[in-house]
């Protein structure tokens, strides 16, 4: 299986990239499924980074993108004049087939727009979300939307809520999962016009919709998959991974507190690879700034399970079941959340 790896940085580094990278293609050499990187950025520096680590270059595939995508580049900015950036050739080629998946530890707003500009949506979804895991005991809970789509429209968030659940039923094995809309009271009643509306429409869904839940039920596993929008999913998962740091600030000179960081090791993004991004046509795997080699090693093992899962069929056939489901019952609907609307 050929998986696309953006090795071009700045953050991180494309030696801790392409390390994590190696330790995933040793790993799966051992086992019938084998990954293939394919590396995207500067040819020499990806060559010299491969000698170092022990490795013959010319053993892999590097494709040369010179155009280098800055943390703070407008997404918009980054597939109109960084044509040549290892993102937008790494999703131009998953696009054609050329490869199966795309793993990227970079500018997230650059990823998701060029997969948007050039994979595109996914037949009845009209925003992509970002799935990330939710630890709890047992398999993970899922929550998104996690950064792909700040604003989205009620219609948009009853999709997410379609495409989470059938991830958790396919890759957590969860029958029937449970979804609850992210808000700030558990009462129907509650929230914005946004979150009225939404909970309205997922509760005529043909899904397992067990209401509002609130902040406090996170990683209880009150629900399966918890909706919301991008900002403040993006938020919450930020807010989670730095409690370990906060806590290491504050008591890490204390005899106990190893043992306290081991009970929140579920809270570290490195035992996940990264987030999934849903609802483009295509496999595409965005991981944190801050990853290490270990998470860059689980984010390439992350793709190959979505492409062996076959996950972007899946989406389609969930989220058409839920939208007819819609129709079916609102008739006049169908003018709102149009495969047009975003």
């Amino acid at each position: 299986m050929r998986i696309a790896v953006d090795a071009a940085g700045p953050e991180p580094a494309p030696d801790i990239v392409i390390k994590g990278t190696l330790e995933a293609w040793r790993e799966a050499r051992q086992s019938s499924n084998v990954i293939y990187p394919v590396f995207y950025g500067p040819s020499d520096t990806i060559r010299q980074i491969l000698y170092a680590e022990g490795e013959e270059p010319d053993e892999f595939e590097v494709v040369h993108a010179p155009d280098i995508v800055q943390a703070d580049d407008v997404p918009s900015d980054v597939i109109s004049l960084k044509t040549a950036s290892s993102i937008v050739r790494a999703v131009q080629h998953l696009a054609t087939g050329a490869v199966s998946a795309f793993v990227s530890m970079g500018n997230t707003g650059a990823v998701v727009a060029s997969a948007r500009a050039y994979l595109g949506r996914l037949r009845w979804v009209s925003k992509p979300a970002l799935a990330a895991p939710l630890p709890r005991n047992g398999e993970p809970g899922l929550l998104l939307d996690v950064g792909a789509t700040s604003d989205p429209r009620n219609s948009h968030l009853l999709q997410f809520a379609a495409m989470g659940a059938a991830f958790s039923e396919l890759v957590y094995r969860i029958s029937n999962p449970k979804v609850g809309l992210l808000n700030i009271g558990s009462e129907p009643h509650k929230g914005d016009e946004l979150a009225r509306e939404a909970y309205r429409q997922l509760s005529r869904s043909p899904l397992h919709f067990i209401g509002n839940v609130e902040g406090g039920d996170l990683f209880t596993g009150k629900a399966d998959v918890i909706v919301c929008s991008g900002m403040v999913g993006n938020t919450l998962i930020k807010f989670a991974e730095s409690i370990p740091f906060l806590l290491r600030e504050r008591v890490g000179n204390e005899p106990w507190f190893p043992r306290l960081l081991g009970a929140l090791k579920d809270l570290d993004y490195a035992r996940y690879g990264g987030a999934t991004l849903l609802g483009v046509d295509g496999p595409v795997i965005i991981g944190h700034g801050r990853s290490g080699a270990g998470a860059v090693r689980r984010a390439l093992f992350w793709a190959r399970e979505m492409v062996r899962a076959d996950m972007t069929r899946v989406l389609k056939d969930s989220v058409f079941r839920v939208r007819r489901a819609h129709w079916l019952t609102n008739p006049f609907s169908r003018m709102e959340g149009s495969e047009e609307d975003g």
